[in-house]
């Protein structure tokens, strides 16, 4: 990924899911920006958001379990047992801290914004 490199990161909570569909429905598929989307996510349910985001767009989807370089063009999903950050351009699955309650929406847009400065959008359905 090269430094100017777009990256939107999405966050929303569970019932967001509308929104979403509603963004990918209105975007083109050739944007050169990726495209991250963090939800509240129970590690005890096993998340469609993959599945159902694939009718809404034809751009490759990845759910990030480890260590992810970001491509354009791309949309990238957390896990429902880590959170994520972004670092050197890098997705990263990270353990969730022990601190309740889990905020992995924040924590997300913190290292987007220590990585991508200007080049980084952040949008909050």
């Amino acid at each position: 990924m090269e430094n100017n490199q777009i990256v939107v990161g999405i966050g929303a909570s569970a019932g967001g899911l509308e929104a979403i569909n509603e963004l990918f429905d209105n975007l083109t598929n050739d944007t050169d920006m990726a495209f991250v989307v963090v939800q509240h996510l129970s590690p005890d349910f096993k998340s469609m958001m993959e599945e159902l985001l694939a009718k809404h767009t034809t751009m490759p989807i990845s759910v990030v379990k480890g260590i992810t370089p970001v491509k354009p063009n791309h949309i990238y999903l957390i896990n429902a047992t880590s959170n994520l950050i972004i670092e050197n351009n890098i997705l990263k699955a990270v353990e969730r801290g022990s601190a309740m309650p889990n905020l992995p929406i924040d924590e997300f847009f913190n290292s987007l914004g220590n990585n991508s400065a200007h080049n980084a959008i952040g949008i909050v359905l």
